[in-house]
């Protein structure tokens, strides 16, 4: 194989991946890079990065406080493109 036979598999290569990675961004109709992560392994990395960061920062421990983020992260997710995803707020 020469080396311009190589480059033009490369490319074809690279182009088809990028392809497969895309999706189709519900709140804009536009088609996005997704990195092909399924809905359940983004509940997995969300609940392992979560963990993460409350090792690094902990958590707020005023209850009013707590209460009060939830909220207004509810009023945000209520006209969400993902309807399907469980929103938490700490």
């Amino acid at each position: 194989m020469n080396y311009k036979h190589f480059f033009t598999l490369i490319v074809l290569s690279a182009g088809a991946f990028q392809l497969a990675a895309c999706s189709t961004n519900a709140a804009t109709g536009r088609t996005q890079f997704t990195g092909l992560m399924s809905p359940e392994q983004e509940v997995s990395v969300g609940a392992e990065e979560h963990q993460k960061v409350i090792a690094e920062f902990g958590e707020v421990k005023n209850p009013q406080l707590k209460t009060y983020v939830s909220q207004v992260g509810n009023r945000v997710t209520q006209n969400t493109e993902r309807p399907d995803v469980d929103y938490k707020f700490y």
